[in-house]
């Protein structure tokens, strides 16, 4: 289970189990009592629409206006395309001018450059991949062969390719996100996989299910100059944890297809030196904006009292300490209301240091997620020092009363007050 939601008795699921994540989810640090489950912290909330593909290398990609440098919403970015900035007048991939610490999350799935094979020197900047495919995320390379052959419990699925690869991302950062941060999100991959960014190597990830995060700053290029993040996955179903020598425990091949790849999407995140954390606590121990209720008070199956608490992981390299304070903003998106508004008290943050900001709020009449109101809200998060927005994200998620009752004939999981039938599932990499 990963790190960041290792709490007892409660699961990490995805969105081909929507109704689970929303009972069970976690987004950050594991979930005190009435926890509901949160949403990844996604973009910034200056609206905008979203860039244009690259066409060729080079290519700009969602670039945006000229004010606002991380307001609106940014496009994605094309093989060897610019990564666009956001905000401003709207133009290509630009969007209207949102807080000046508000921006959208980049996507770098499209344009990747594959080989099915391992290729000594392939995390070279100069090496010449002209000739590998061409791919998008998520992706595995095992969607050709598996299946292919009768699978039995001594045997398992003889006929797929296990093995080293390796993935290629050419792209470039606009100019105007220099003095910032530069973390590139990985979902998931399967099963190791080791990164380098402009030859050199940059992070590890073993484990095969959890999210992953790589810290760029200070290693990218940015404007004209083109960036190459390579990374070799391997699959293999003897693949061994470094720091241990010790396989995965789920490992065997006979338990169900080994989908190798880079099997989640891959993000660009362009904060500033002052910025709230990602859930990503591998590679980069980060934990990220945990949001959840408590203080439920009449509550009936849709609908009750509550309090929003939120916990924002911020962490300050802006050279000097800064005062920081964290609100936050709920959403009906439904229909675009802000429902509730509410802040947290100024906290001095040293430079080089990580704190939790913490902010609750009141939410009267809030409509409560179930499996049969499946009611959500919009939360953005935003941090302040010296009068200005240093970051905003907005988090989209749901709330719910969770409880587990014990009896003969009475005992199970209560939503809201109402008993819940709950099937098995179980996250592989086929689902089956």
């Amino acid at each position: 289970m990963p790190a960041n939601c290792r709490r007892p008795g409660w699961f990490v699921v995805t969105v081909a189990a929507l109704w689970l994540a929303a009972a069970f989810g976690c987004s950050g640090r594991g979930a005190p009592e009435g926890g509901a489950g949160g949403g990844r912290a996604g973009g910034g909330t200056g609206a905008g629409g979203t860039g244009a593909a690259g066409t060729g290398a080079g290519g700009a990609v969602g670039a945006g206006g000229s004010a606002g440098v991380r307001g609106g919403s940014a496009g994605t970015t094309g093989a060897g395309g610019v990564a666009g900035a956001a905000g401003g007048a709207p133009g290509t991939g630009g969007g209207t001018s949102g807080p000046s610490g508000s921006y959208a999350p980049l996507s770098l799935d499209v344009g990747w450059k594959f080989i099915r094979q391992d290729v000594a020197g392939a995390q070279a900047t100069t090496f010449d991949d002209s000739a590998w495919t061409t791919v998008s995320t998520p992706h595995t390379y095992n969607d050709v062969d598996s299946y292919t052959a009768l699978i039995n419990h001594d045997s398992g699925d003889t006929a797929s390719f296990t093995g080293p690869v390796w993935y290629r991302k050419h792209f470039k950062i606009a100019s105007q996100y220099a003095a910032g941060k530069v973390i590139v999100e990985l979902e998931r991959i399967k099963q190791g996989a080791r990164f380098y960014i402009n030859g050199t190597q940059v992070g590890i990830y073993d484990d095969g299910v959890t999210a992953c995060g790589v810290d760029l700053t200070g290693k990218v290029n940015f404007g004209a100059s083109e960036n190459v993040l390579a990374v070799r996955v391997d699959n293999s179903n003897d693949y061994v944890e470094t720091a241990t020598g010790v396989g995965f425990e789920w490992m065997g091949k006979a338990f169900n297809p080994n989908y190798g790849g880079l099997v989640g999407h891959v993000w660009l995140h362009l904060p500033g030196k002052l910025y709230q954390t990602y859930p990503l606590y591998n590679n980069l121990l980060t934990s990220g904006i945990y949001i959840y209720p408590s203080g439920f008070a009449n509550v009936t199956a849709s609908q009750g009292d509550l309090t929003v608490n939120v916990e924002s992981e911020t962490r300050n390299e802006t050279g000097a300490a800064q005062t920081v304070t964290l609100s936050a903003r709920v959403v009906d998106p439904t229909n675009g209301a802000a429902v509730a508004t509410f802040a947290g008290t100024p906290t001095v943050i040293a430079d080089g240091q990580t704190v939790v900001l913490k902010a609750s709020g009141a939410l009267r009449a809030a409509k409560l997620w179930s499996d049969v109101t499946p009611s959500l809200y919009a939360v953005t998060t935003e941090i302040t020092a010296g009068g200005a927005v240093a970051d905003s994200r907005t988090t989209v998620t749901g709330f719910r009363q969770a409880e587990f009752r014990g009896g003969i004939g009475t005992g199970g999981l209560y939503v809201n007050g109402r008993f819940v039938y709950l099937l098995g599932f179980a996250q592989r990499a086929t689902n089956d």
